[in-house]
């Protein structure tokens, strides 16, 4: 995977700046005020979070395709990193909803 190179730090979405903040790093982005300015802000404090959770969720479903194809074994472990990789990704949709 090519290296995913945005604003170190967790991004936080600060409603009342009108602001997309990296704990490291400081403002990422200005919300524009046009009335979704809240959803807005908070999927983009999300983004980091759903790339990562996308791109594991990926990684699983490759792994459990190989193991069904080849190492079938292998396959109950694969589905519970899977499932760990689902819960991560439920993490980052709730970040993006605001909850």
């Amino acid at each position: 995977m090519e290296e995913f190179k945005a604003t170190g730090g967790t991004w936080i979405y600060v409603p009342e700046l009108g602001e997309v903040r990296s704990l490291d790093a400081g403002v990422v982005a200005e919300v524009i005020v046009d009335g979704n300015e809240d959803s807005n802000g908070h999927l983009m404090a999300a983004a980091k979070d759903l790339f990562n959770a996308l791109h594991n969720l990926e990684v699983a479903v490759n792994t459990i395709k190989y193991c069904w194809e080849k190492r079938p074994e292998n396959m109950w472990s694969a589905i519970q990193l899977a499932s760990t990789d689902a819960e991560a990704a439920r993490s980052a949709i709730n970040k993006a909803l605001g909850k």
